[in-house]
């Protein structure tokens, strides 16, 4: 839905230097919200980070109700019904940069997917601690903060080989942060390290697939793109699982580490002029 009320209301060529601001006011809530959940969790009651995250939906579905009681153009209503993103499939998987924009969206997102899970895991596991789990999350996230500098870099030099780099980058670090964990502060701080350059690819969020969609598809191919979500959701924790059974929890490190290498490979075929 975001994609395409941004779409209808920023320019193409403006896309590159709006994404890294959207990135960095979201950066807040994800900032706060981990390690305040894990707070709440340990040292007030187990229901109330449930009846915190309760909260902010009643009041952001209170605002929305707001606006459309306003009748405030922002949330105009549509005009058709949802597209269903199975007919248009074959379009999306046909057009190469539509394809390329969704792999490099899955491979950002399935890092961070693992990123959420297993680094908490880690934290206890190596005896930091859950709170530590927690904070690692939100000092992660507070990297964010930092994206509009990323994005002025990707304009600079070019958001193909800023995506080279960031995703080549974000998989040494994967590396890196396997061969520390066997030292449980030192683990944390590279794990942590490894957040931070992936944050760079936050940069350019989904820059490649807003440049790419053909103005008259936009619902119809961004309902297609937005399946990369549940994809990196499903398909790694799979491999992940298969990957524990056999290794220890660093191999699931050294895995994402090489997804992100592959990922860096296909980044070179995006277009120059991006």
């Amino acid at each position: 839905t975001f994609n395409l009320y941004m779409m209808d209301h920023i320019p193409r060529n403006e896309l590159g230097r709006f994404e890294p601001i959207r990135v960095f006011f979201a950066a807040g809530s994800w900032s706060f919200g981990p390690w305040f959940g894990v707070y709440l969790q340990q040292q007030v009651a187990p229901w109330t980070p449930f009846a915190a995250t309760a909260l902010a939906i009643l009041v952001m579905l209170g605002y929305f109700w707001f606006l459309r009681l306003t009748d405030n153009p922002a949330v105009a209503p549509a005009k058709r019904p949802p597209p269903n993103p199975l007919r248009y499939l074959p379009r999306f998987f046909a057009q190469p940069r539509l394809r390329l924009a969704w792999f490099l969206a899955l491979g950002r997102s399935a890092w961070w997917a693992m990123y959420f899970v297993y680094a908490p895991i880690y934290c206890v596991t190596a005896g930091l601690g859950e709170e530590v789990g927690g904070l690692i999350v939100s000092l992660a996230s507070a990297s964010l903060f930092i994206v509009p500098l990323w994005g002025w870099v990707g304009r600079r030099y070019g958001l193909r080989r800023f995506l080279v780099a960031g995703y080549g980058l974000s998989g040494l670090a994967s590396f890196a942060a396997a061969a520390a964990a066997g030292v449980p502060w030192l683990g944390a701080a590279a794990l942590l390290g490894a957040a931070i350059t992936t944050g760079t690819i936050d940069a350019a969020g989904n820059v490649p697939f807003l440049r790419a969609v053909h103005p008259l598809e936009r619902a119809e191919m961004t309902t297609v793109f937005a399946t990369y979500r549940d994809a990196s959701q499903i398909a790694p924790p799979g491999v992940f699982a298969l990957l524990l059974k056999v290794f220890e929890l660093p191999a699931v490190f050294v895995a994402a580490g090489s997804a992100m290498l592959v990922v860096s490979y296909f980044a070179r075929f995006l277009p120059k002029r991006l």
